[in-house]
């Protein structure tokens, strides 16, 4: 059976009040199109270049630059563990009679002798400081270092490139980070990152920690880690696994240089043990090593530079204080340099013209 016609009259549902009150919606949107502000070089019909009704469309803003904090360098340091940090401060150094000349002596030492040789050809004057740290000094590979310089960053760009040439497996290293450049070479006992996101700035690491790293670096302005007037701090956790002579008792230690202005420096050192008592023992061990060290022989060839060196213990603190004169310090870092094959005679001050050198 068919199904009835409609009516051609159907009946009509009472007006529905909401929709009332809505019916204007149209109306009243298209009124508030029209009297909101438009962006600038738009207009009523697409803005400037715009076809039919198309809608001009602004360019993606760039990314602003991250924020940068002040930050200490042990922040940017990410491996683990630090049982041993080192400070070098050439700034300080270059305005040292003694030591504005141990340029060659430091670009020689194995813990960044590839690094240093191939970025500059002065450490002193050419780089401003450096900080090592990780687990050991004797093998650097798993050691993390950062190195603020006083060269171009255009100079230092070349000379990284020419210095991954001259290592294998090179390549670019992709960190995954906005505004950090990456490069991974072999240098000094292992596999290291190069990490650039400041001017003035590499970081090396180990591959694992570079990307990190970078993460850190890009949104920091890193302090100096050397204290005023510093010229050097060392610290190391279990100091007599790396340094027989220190005694066993001494579970870390701290040694740091002052320059002084009449060439001379203050060296000072600190050692912490468990209680009072390994610490009187540890100082008179140190104290037995010295005897024994500064025979007639060495007091002859450094002016016996130990025989000032006073130690003593406050509770469980071990202290040294060895005041150097010019003549010692000249003396037995001669003697080092000696060893090492290099020569840090003094050399004619520069003129008053001259700029850091080029690596290259």
């Amino acid at each position: 059976m068919m199904p009835p016609l409609a009516s051609a009259s159907p009946r009509r549902s009472p007006p529905n009040p909401r929709l009332r009150r809505v019916r204007g919606g149209p109306l009243l949107l298209l009124l508030l199109m029209a009297c909101a502000p438009m962006k600038p070089g738009a207009t009523a019909h697409g803005g400037a270049g715009a076809q039919g009704d198309d809608v001009a469309v602004e360019p993606p803003k760039p990314h602003p630059p991250p924020v940068r904090v002040d930050t200490q360098a042990s922040a940017i340091v990410l491996v683990e563990p630090r049982d041993v940090t080192l400070v070098l401060a050439m700034e300080t150094l270059r305005t040292h009679p003694i030591g504005q000349n141990l340029g060659p002596l430091f670009a020689v030492m194995p813990q960044w002798r590839q690094l240093v040789q191939g970025l500059v050809k002065d450490p002193i004057r050419d780089l401003d400081w450096i900080f090592v740290s990780g687990p050991s000094l004797q093998s650097t590979a798993k050691d993390a270092v950062l190195v603020r310089y006083a060269l171009d960053d255009a100079k230092v760009d070349d000379a990284i490139d020419a210095l991954g040439r001259s290592t294998p497996a090179v390549a670019p290293f992709d960190l995954g980070v906005q505004g950090a450049k990456g490069t991974l070479a072999n240098l000094d006992d292992g596999a290291r990152v190069l990490v650039r996101a400041h001017p003035s700035l590499l970081v090396l690491s180990p591959p694992e920690k570079a990307a990190a790293a970078a993460a850190v670096l890009v949104r920091s302005n890193v302090v100096a880690p050397a204290r005023a007037g510093e010229a050097f701090r060392l610290s190391l956790k279990d100091p007599h696994a790396q340094a027989p002579q220190v005694p066993a008792s001494v579970h870390e230690a701290r040694v740091w240089i002052m320059p002084r202005a009449d060439g001379g420096a203050e060296v000072f050192g600190e050692g912490d043990c468990d209680d009072d008592a390994r610490a009187t023992a540890a100082a008179e061990e140190l104290k037995e090593t010295i005897r024994r060290t500064n025979h007639i022989g060495v007091r002859i060839v450094t002016q016996n530079i130990l025989g000032s060196t006073r130690i003593a213990h406050e509770g469980s603190k071990v202290t040294l204080h060895l005041p150097a004169s010019r003549e010692q310090l000249q003396a037995t870092l001669g003697i080092v340099a000696a060893f090492l094959g290099v020569d840090i005679s003094p050399r004619p001050a520069p003129s008053a013209t001259s700029s850091p050198s080029s690596p290259h």
